[in-house]
């Protein structure tokens, strides 16, 4: 059959490409593919948090939305159509092959103008092509935005895995019609069927039911495997597959034997996955594709298609994870701005307060009165301040903003410049701080990353410290390592079980009062 063309314009270096793309002859978008296709752009908007995710589709002389994203919000529709003389986005992704990332089209001198999305104020695009397994092109998956939008690495990562997903389910239904086709001839010639086995990766086998035994497996066998045919054909299904595929693959086995023997003409093909075992010991995932018949001598036979699926379970593994890690990125990010809103709010309240009183009846107090008023607004400041600074630090841990510059430090000076800033905290409450660390203690370190390791527990050891408490600092070389073992301990209250699971998490909040109604930010250890 003739090949299908299409001419797209690049419009970043404004020119014209010829593609090929589907033609009449490959299979048709089952609807079991297009409801997980939906599913999956549906989850990635919300992940993403964006208005719209579109399927495009490349016909000769137009481009379609095969799917959008059932998501608040967009202005698009499924079937809607554009010429291709406006040189849009899918086109410049079409015909470079590459990825396509506009944060904001407005700003741009290539997109800004002739832009029909711009027109529904979908300013920011991110896409990749989605191609056949032979190369021809299908389309694009591409995320829109109605605001500025960098999309953030893991959303690049992200997005391309689906586009692989989406690949892998192209050349699945070209592989399964290649496979009908096979099964069609190999019913007309035996022969013929086994030539043509020989030559597919897949392994092809038929299992008779009523004799319990393989009759025949294809050569392919051995790539999955390691066995050969021959090998394997001696093989029941028990020693084939691990315990429970085992179990689970004789119950359906007896399920869908029975459905056969009531209703011969109602055999849809079966998909399943199961663990087999490999001569050398490992384990492989396979997906077994399965349809029942009578054979000559009027015995039931299943034939059937083993492919190894092992990276499509990792892949698949990898997108999950990919989703654990974006949704906790939000919850954290959420965290973040809460702590922002509300914590830092409140001292900020404080130090309008003090000043509003003194600037209003200044006049009126006198100066013991005007002292302890600029003293708890002085407090406030200090609090502020400090829950700023660590809020800083922990984004910039966060975005990979902090420089890391290790260099020898001996550890006694370096504890004795960070007491200068904390003794007066210990000596109001009487707490004696013990310095066991030896003159020599030479480190290696970041002295910024260290200096506000030891401030932090230091300061939290003070904040949970009776009056006339002790805290002891040390240092203890590890054995067979070159590294250090740096310890604070004190005689306080310390912390309950159930708090401790959470006390590196900054969705999680387990900020309490030190026993001298101290406060604090919640970011201290996180910081650690």
């Amino acid at each position: 059959m003739k090949k299908k063309q299409s001419t797209v314009t690049i419009r970043e270096f404004q020119k014209q490409k010829t593609v090929s793309i589907t033609t009449d002859d490959m299979p048709e978008i089952n609807s079991e593919i297009i409801n997980k296709w939906q599913s999956l752009i549906d989850v990635t908007a919300k992940i993403v948090n964006i208005p719209s995710a579109l399927i495009m589709k490349l016909n000769e002389n137009t481009i379609e939305i095969f799917l959008k994203s059932q998501t608040d919000g967009n202005p698009y529709e499924v079937g809607e159509k554009a010429e291709l003389i406006y040189g849009l986005y899918c086109e410049t992704v079409i015909g470079t092959q590459k990825k396509l990332l506009v944060p904001d089209a407005t700003k741009s001198f290539v997109w800004k103008d002739n832009n029909p999305d711009i027109d529904l104020n979908m300013i920011s695009y991110l896409g990749f092509p989605i191609n056949w397994p032979n190369n021809d092109v299908f389309g694009t998956i591409c995320l829109l935005d109605n605001k500025e939008n960098d999309y953030s690495k893991n959303y690049e990562d992200l997005l391309l895995k689906i586009k692989q997903h989406f690949e892998t389910d192209l050349k699945l239904l070209v592989d399964n019609q290649e496979l009908k086709e096979i099964k069609a001839k190999a019913e007309a010639s035996e022969e013929k069927y086994r030539l043509i086995t020989e030559q597919v990766s897949d392994v092809i086998w038929i299992l008779n039911i009523s004799k319990n035994k393989f009759t025949y497996k294809s050569p392919s066998e051995y790539k999955i495997t390691g066995y050969t045919a021959e090998e394997s054909i001696q093989q029941s299904l028990k020693e084939k597959l691990t315990t429970e595929s085992a179990k689970r693959a004789d119950e359906i086995i007896r399920v869908e034997t029975q459905k056969f023997i009531k209703n011969p003409n109602d055999n849809a093909i079966q998909v399943n996955i199961f663990q087999q075992k490999c001569k050398d010991g490992s384990l492989v995932w396979i997906e077994i594709s399965t349809n029942f018949r009578y054979n000559s001598a009027n015995e039931i036979e299943i034939i059937g298609t083993t492919r190894n699926v092992g990276d499509r379970i990792k892949a698949e593994k990898a997108l999950k994870e990919s989703e654990a890690k974006l949704r906790e990125s939000n919850n954290t990010k959420d965290k973040f701005f809460s702590i922002i809103a509300h914590d830092l709010k409140s001292p900020f309240n404080a130090i309008l307060g003090f000043s509003n009183i003194l600037l209003e009846n200044h006049k009126k107090y006198d100066d013991e009165k005007r002292d302890e008023l600029i003293k708890l607004g002085n407090s406030s400041a200090k609090n502020a301040f400090k829950l700023l600074e660590n809020l800083l630090t922990w984004s910039r841990s966060q975005s990979d903003g902090i420089n890391y510059s290790p260099e020898k430090l001996y550890l006694k000076i370096l504890l004795f410049e960070i007491m200068l800033d904390l003794q007066g905290s210990a000596d109001k409450k009487k707490i004696t701080v013990l310095d066991a660390i030896s003159e020599n203690e030479l480190i290696y370190a970041d002295k910024n990353m260290i200096a506000t390791v030891y401030r932090n527990l230091i300061s939290n050891a003070i904040k949970f410290t009776n009056k006339n408490g002790n805290i002891v600092i040390s240092s203890k070389k590890q054995d067979n390592s070159n590294f250090i073992e740096i310890s604070v301990s004190d005689t306080g209250i310390g912390i309950s079980k159930d708090k401790i699971n959470d006390l590196f998490r900054i969705d999680k909040n387990t900020s309490t009062q030190g026993t001298e109604n101290e406060t604090g930010t919640g970011l201290g250890l996180i910081l650690c």
